[in-house]
């Protein structure tokens, strides 16, 4: 919103000189030299003056802004308010003395500037005199302050993990929803109100707890992890907790204290269950490290840790999931039958790979072992799982990096001996041409072997473009422009052809350290495909979208650091599900004409960029390209 204050006191200028440029030293020469804020004269929409810091500021040459108006640089949504101020300005109204607005330099940015107007009297004419100062960072440092604590409230309120923080009259400060969940206990209920902290802690654990806390001091303070104890709810019962708390310190005096706490009468529970057969299910203390579950009747009857962070589901909701939530349904069956056969006594597999898909949409291979145990009484499965998702594809990308270099140098050597003798026939049909009279249809036939030629050095070109090493020259650019220029530049292809575009921005992220120039040669060759699958017109559809903490894996280890994700969805024939595997292949190809190295070099290009490209698709409903790059590769090893 902006913020506008009082113009100040108005003097009556003396009788100005002929000449507006001498009156415009003379006002401003000693502002021009101290000041470091840009300084200009407007009027009737146009800029009298500007000074070398406010050229500096908005990009532009003086001679340029001399062309110009305010109306022109600030953001267009802007220029509405912006007409509003003027005219009170104009009609001598008081208005605020600053007021902020944002102008779009001449390379495109966004800048938050800070505008003291003030109204002056030049050649008898009502003008506009301001001071404009840059005040982009402070204004990102609020709204950076700002989403920091909308985040903080929504992770403290969204936490599995129940918070409460009071201070030392017993005033409840915070008290998340998970609190509410353990304890009965509403938030409004508590909050700002004055309580016994003694109603929560189950008999004398309050003394022990603070008796604990308060060994410690604000340089070295006494923190207790994972202490179990009890607590009451609101019903009266005592529900056990393991409870982590420490002090609030302010200025060395402690104020409060903050716990987390975890109610754990489901653990209890399986503890107890556990204690029924504790000889049967020592294999779960021995593999702890492993995924473990047991399954009985199509369903999760008991599932480890382990196992929850390997597929990213909670205990509560796996445990009404079966395998074929987890896994395709044809080898859920399979697997089923194997289960049964196992508990029939029949011969199967002792252990053997399978793959599973998390939460997340992610698969991940899997080596399992099952066994017959007994659960409550029946035959059931129990199942140890160990993650072999980053062998496999370790394996996976040693195998395609063989080949690869392989295909590399052999392509290399081929375009390196195919190169001269094609240039030393171009250089001889161009000497004949000029040395030959030709008639109609020999220009023909000698035009048809020179675009042959010349076809063949585009395709030995992108031979060795896809065989080279790959370095990349990292510098930071808004995603947006450079999909916007490659649109722009194809504006008129786009509407040849027929084709309508959608595009959606994520803005809370459009900067990413890149190669331009690689990265935007990736993108057309995903439109070149898109087009060619779209001979009739249709829709394509560009989207980014930001992705914090992502998990990206290279050279065989895995990063988790911010991303950006960009989508390419177009409306063509698809592709067919056999031919998914293999579009990023170099030389692969279903297209008449096609070279089959254009998606080879968006998968290049991608991973020089130490990021991630699939492509999703069904036969007749188009197909999406979808890349993950991580926001500065550098920060991945």
């Amino acid at each position: 919103m902006e913020r506008r204050h009082p113009t100040g006191n108005r003097k009556t200028a003396p009788r100005q000189s002929p000449s507006a440029s001498g009156m415009v030293d003379a006002v401003f020469q000693t502002i021009v030299k101290q000041a470091g804020d840009g300084v200009f004269l407007h009027r009737d929409w146009r800029f009298l003056y500007v000074n070398p810091a406010f050229c500096r500021m908005t990009g532009y040459a003086r001679e340029e802004l001399l062309r110009m108006g305010l109306q022109d640089i600030i953001r267009p949504d802007l220029v509405e308010d912006l007409r509003r101020v003027s005219l009170r300005i104009m009609h001598d109204r008081e208005v605020e003395g600053r007021y902020e607005t944002v102008i779009v330099t001449k390379g495109g940015d966004e800048l938050v500037i800070s505008i003291s107007p003030s109204l002056i009297h030049l050649n008898r004419k009502k003008t506009v005199l301001a001071v404009a100062r840059d005040i982009t960072g402070r204004a990102r440092l609020q709204q950076d302050l700002e989403s920091s604590r909308e985040f903080l409230a929504s992770l403290i309120d969204n936490s599995s993990e129940a918070i409460v923080a009071t201070d030392f009259h017993g005033k409840v400060l915070i008290f998340n929803k998970a609190a509410e969940t353990v304890s009965g206990y509403k938030a409004k209920d508590l909050i700002n109100q004055t309580v016994s902290f003694e109603q929560f802690m189950g008999k004398g654990e309050q003394k022990r707890i603070l008796a604990l806390l308060n060994q410690g001091t604000a340089e070295h303070p006494m923190s207790i992890v994972g202490e179990e104890t009890t607590l009451y709810a609101q019903d009266g019962s005592l529900i056990p907790i393991s409870l982590s708390v420490a002090f609030i310190y302010r200025d060395g005096i402690p104020v409060g204290t903050i716990s987390i706490f975890r109610d754990l009468r489901p653990i209890k529970d399986v503890q107890d269950r556990l204690r029924v057969s504790e000889q049967k299910y020592r294999m779960l203390v021995e593999k702890a490290n492993d995924g473990f579950f047991v399954y009985q009747d199509h369903v999760f009857k008991y599932t480890n840790p382990k196992f929850q962070e390997f597929l990213g589901y909670p205990e509560e909701e796996i445990s009404s999931m079966g395998l074929k939530d987890i896994v395709r349904p044809e080898l859920a069956e399979i697997i089923e039958d194997r289960f049964e056969r196992r508990i029939r006594g029949e011969k199967v597999p002792e252990h053997y790979e399978i793959t599973f898909v998390g939460k997340d949409g992610v698969w991940r291979d899997f080596e399992i072992t099952p066994a017959v145990i007994e659960f409550e009484g029946r035959p059931a499965t129990q199942n140890i799982i160990r993650d072999v998702t980053q062998r496999k594809r370790m394996e996976r990308e040693l195998a395609q990096a063989r080949k690869m270099a392989i295909l590399g140098e052999m392509s290399a050597h081929i375009a390196h001996e195919v190169r001269n003798p094609l240039q030393k026939m171009k250089t001889g049909l161009e000497l004949f041409s000029r040395s030959t009279t030709l008639d109609e249809r020999q220009e023909k036939i000698l035009e048809g072997v020179h675009g042959g030629i010349e076809n063949l050095e585009r395709f030995v070109t992108e031979i060795l473009e896809w065989s080279r090493s790959g370095e990349v020259r990292l510098k930071e650019y808004h995603i947006s422009n450079i999909i916007n220029g490659l649109l722009f530049n194809r504006e008129a292809e786009f509407n040849t052809r027929s084709i309508q575009l959608e595009t959606y921005y994520d803005q809370s992220v459009d900067r990413v350290m890149a190669d331009g120039i690689h990265l935007r040669q990736a993108l057309e060759d995903i439109l070149d495909n898109a087009l060619d699958a779209m001979p009739t017109g249709g829709v394509i559809r560009i989207t980014t979208l930001a992705l914090p903490g992502h998990a990206f894996v290279h050279a065989g280890r895995q990063a988790v650091v911010d991303a950006l994700e960009i989508r390419i969805q177009d409306t063509g024939h698809g592709i067919a599900p056999e031919d998914l595997g293999r579009v990023f292949e170099p030389f692969f190809t279903r297209k008449s004409t096609g070279t089959g190295l254009g998606l080879a070099l968006v998968q290049k290009v991608v991973e020089m960029h130490k990021g991630q490209v699939e492509v999703l698709s069904e036969p007749g409903q188009g197909a999406e390209f979808v890349i993950r790059l991580p926001l500065d590769p550098t920060t991945i090893p």
